[in-house]
């Protein structure tokens, strides 16, 4: 799990699913060209605790037992490197799992 989620990830390891991991990707998405705005970016993770969750894991976040934190742009990635991309991220507490946690229902 990540213990820092201010400032920026340079490279991450990608772990097959079959294989134990602490982390999984469930959602992506991609913000609209524009201005930074970090408010916009705040409202973009809510879809992380949101209906996509949901889809993903099968019971609502507030009535799972699992951790949810997601990646964005900082305004530097944003008028730097044309990052626009928000990624929520899954996580049991319990420690790591192996396979996917989509569908777990936890």
């Amino acid at each position: 799990m990540a213990d820092d989620t201010t400032g920026e990830i340079m490279q991450a390891e990608v772990v097959p699913c079959d294989e134990p991991h602490d982390e999984e990707v469930f959602f992506e998405s991609k913000m609209a060209d524009g201005e930074y705005d970090e408010a916009a970016i705040e409202v973009a993770g809510e879809v992380c605790y949101g209906q996509s969750f949901t889809d993903f894991v099968g019971v609502a976040w507030d009535d799972s037992t699992l951790d949810v934190w997601y990646l964005s742009p900082t305004e530097q990635t944003w008028n730097e490197m044309d990052d626009r991309l928000i990624q929520c991220i899954v996580t049991d507490p319990a420690g790591p799992t192996t396979g996917t946690l989509k569908g777990s229902k936890k």
